[in-house]
Formats: C-alpha cells, structure tokens, sequence
C-alpha cells in the first residue's frame, strides 16, 4: 500500500513538472518571438523613415546622382542606423554604392514583410534562429509625381540592438521560469498531499486497525469525489466484514453450547 502511494506520489509530481514546465518554455518562446516580430516592425518604422528622407531629395531632380544624395548618406551611415547602401538608376545600373552595397542586389535573405512599399528581407536567423544579422531594404525611388521610378534604393540595418533586447528579455524568461515553477511545483505537491496522499495514509492505518481486530473502525474522508467514494467503498466492505465475522462469532457460540 505504501509502495503503491509513493508511486502515485511520483507519478503526479513528475506530471506537475513535466507539465509546468513545458508550458512556461512555450509560453517564453512565444513571447520572445513576439518581442522579435515587434522589434522588426519597430526598425521596418525606421527604415521607411530613411527612404522618406532619401525620397525628399530625389524629388527635386529628374535623375538619380552621386552628389545629390552623398552627404546626406554619409551623415546617415554615421549614426550606425544604415550600414550597406546601394543605389540603381532606372536601368538598375549602380550608380551609388557603400560598403558591401553592391552585395545587396543579389537577392539574398528571407523575406520578411511589406511595409509602405518597402521589401524587407532578413540575412540569418529565423524561426528558431532567433533575430538575424541584419535586414535588407529595397524600395523604389520615384519623380515627385510619384509616376515615374527613376531608380531602386537598397540598404542594410544592423539588428544588434534588437539581439541585445532579445537577450536580457531571454534572462528574465529564464530566471521566472526557474522561479514559476518552483512555485507551482511546490503548489501541487502541497495539494496532492492534502488531496490523495492523507486520504490514503488513513484508508491505510484503518485497514490496518480492522486487520488488528477493531471492526468498528470506519473513514471520514472528506475529499475529492474519486476518493470519496473509495472510502465510501471501504466503509460498505468493513461493515459486511464486521457482520460475517459477527455471525461466524454467533454460529461458534451456538455450536459450542449446543455440545
């Protein structure tokens, strides 16, 4: 009996635990890539800030040049907020190029999104890759009366900030899964222990007190319906018991007068 308690005792902290902490890791990893999704359209938000920018000044002329946008790209790429600039007359010609911009026309990366004409792609990452390297956005640079592109914008964005933000949001998932799961484990031994393992260590002592001659005992469980009516069982069992050996007693008795 106490063999099979410890079992059951086992078997259910293990399923608490099992359980507990599976949801929090689902619920932690579905947070986190929340937090990436938004990080993302928060720098998509910044990214069609530049080609505005960029787009103001292209408006004034009939033609893409080097000195038209030069010091403005030079000022941006200061900041850290662009890294890689290529930039394609109508002909897809380069005709402005930084760093490894003249990489970024090779289609590389994953797409991730339209936002207000924009195509943004991901180099790296992924699903269960987390945030990758950096994004690469292209968009269409057009006349003022928006009819006519008279050239292709690429640039690339570092997404370290964004990994820096993931990474302190991953330790407090962590650190409250730890914390979390302790708290319920410990939640549900406390309850199984009032709900099953009481119950059963006083099914287990009466049996034990029948065993040893006192037929009149009997359990008050006050529990949940499964073991309520166990005990309830038990009790129907101890009374028939009682009463076959009551009469075994009285049919001895009467056997033994009559000789």
């Amino acid at each position: 009996m106490i063999k099979n308690v410890r079992s059951i005792r086992t078997q259910l902290i293990a399923g608490i635990t099992v359980t507990t902490v599976t949801a929090i890791v689902l619920l932690g990893f579905l947070n986190i890539k929340m937090l990436e999704w938004n990080a993302l359209l928060r720098k998509s938000k910044e990214a069609e800030l530049a080609v505005k920018f960029i787009q103001a000044f292209v408006h004034d002329e009939n033609e893409i040049t080097e000195n038209t946008i030069k010091g403005f790209i030079a000022k941006v790429a200061e900041k850290g907020l662009i890294k890689d600039i290529a930039i394609l007359d109508a002909k897809g010609m380069a005709i402005f190029v930084t760093g490894e911009g003249a990489s970024l026309s090779k289609g590389t990366g994953r797409n991730l999104f339209w936002v207000s004409g924009l195509n943004i792609k991901m180099i790296g990452g992924g699903w269960f890759g987390g945030i990758g390297k950096n994004i690469i956005v292209s968009a269409s640079l057009k006349q003022k009366d928006e009819t006519k592109a008279v050239g292709t914008l690429m640039f690339s964005m570092p997404l370290s900030d964004i990994k820096d933000e993931v990474a302190n949001f991953r330790k407090f998932i962590f650190f409250y899964a730890i914390f979390d799961s302790i708290i319920i484990i410990v939640l549900g031994m406390y309850l199984f222990s009032r709900g099953i393992v009481r119950p059963m260590n006083t099914l287990k002592e009466t049996a034990e007190r029948i065993a040893g001659g006192m037929l009149e005992q009997r359990v008050d469980i006050k529990a949940s319906s499964e073991i309520a009516s166990f005990a309830s069982s038990f009790n129907v069992m101890a009374d028939k018991l009682e009463e076959k050996i009551k009469t075994l007693e009285r049919l001895n008795r009467e056997l033994t007068t009559k000789q």
